[in-house]
């Protein structure tokens, strides 16, 4: 037999009364309940929904679910980990690659061409197209752009952390390591360039040449951010936790 709707939903509030928090976390222990209560109303027909919520909680030891919300959180941040990883590097290999290599490139005899004034249109436009991820994310959980990069549970004490997920925090700080790079090397690069007696754009610059390669990765990040990871993670909710009902 299958948990209905109203079930699993009360499941989730139990859990949350409980006091897990990210809701990615939420369904791992839901999912799991919904199978041990599905069990133990197979046993015996007479076992109730709550009676059965009853007999599998009381498994867990008196701390309720605190050391399995940590275990899962362990789990879960390496497993969005691995996700966000797999999930950049789509068109893998050689297209990848060569949209990479073009894009730096372009950025790196625009820097030679124009010095400190492609510099200082890099900076702001990384910038623009950072913040521009950050509040396109955020929305997927009717946040701000500035709420999604001020998230932190010391930051903002009476977050309604039950509605975010891990996945939220991990890709928030993946996507402020990859824009901060390139902004802080563009900008100490803008204060050299504009120094007339320092050679910095002549022959080979390997300085340009970082720099263009970690712009080039951070556009690339951002515009994936944009444009695919908002559809992304629906799709991995609903295929990794399809036992139960997505609230």
């Amino acid at each position: 037999m299958h948990l209905n709707q109203e079930q699993i939903e009360s499941l989730f509030e139990f859990v949350e009364n409980k006091g897990v928090k990210y809701y990615d976390v939420q369904h791992e222990i839901v999912d799991h309940l919904a199978t041990s209560i599905e069990y133990e109303m197979e046993k015996s027909e007479k076992t109730t929904f709550d009676q059965a919520l009853h007999i599998v909680y009381s498994e867990y030891p008196i701390t309720g679910f605190a050391q399995y919300s940590v275990d899962l959180e362990n789990s879960l941040w390496s497993f969005w980990i691995r996700k966000i990883a797999k999930t950049i590097t789509i068109g893998y290999g050689i297209p990848l690659i060569a949209l990479l290599a073009c894009l730096t490139l372009s950025v790196y005899y625009t820097i030679l061409t124009n010095g400190a004034v492609a510099l200082n249109t890099l900076y702001y436009g990384i910038t623009g197209l950072g913040l521009l991820a950050l509040y396109v994310f955020g929305r997927q959980f009717g946040k701000s752009g500035v709420e999604m990069m001020l998230y932190s549970d010391f930051i903002i004490l009476e977050d309604d952390l039950n509605e975010r997920l891990l996945y939220y925090r991990v890709l928030k700080l993946a996507t402020l390591f990859m824009i901060i790079g390139p902004l802080f090397l563009s900008r100490l690069a803008y204060i050299f360039v504009r120094d007339q007696n320092f050679e910095f754009l002549s022959g080979l610059s390997y300085s340009i040449l970082v720099i263009a390669i970690l712009s080039s990765i951070s556009i690339y990040w951002s515009l994936a951010v944009i444009l695919y990871f908002p559809g992304m993670i629906k799709d991995v909710i609903a295929e990794k936790y399809n036992h139960v009902v997505i609230a």
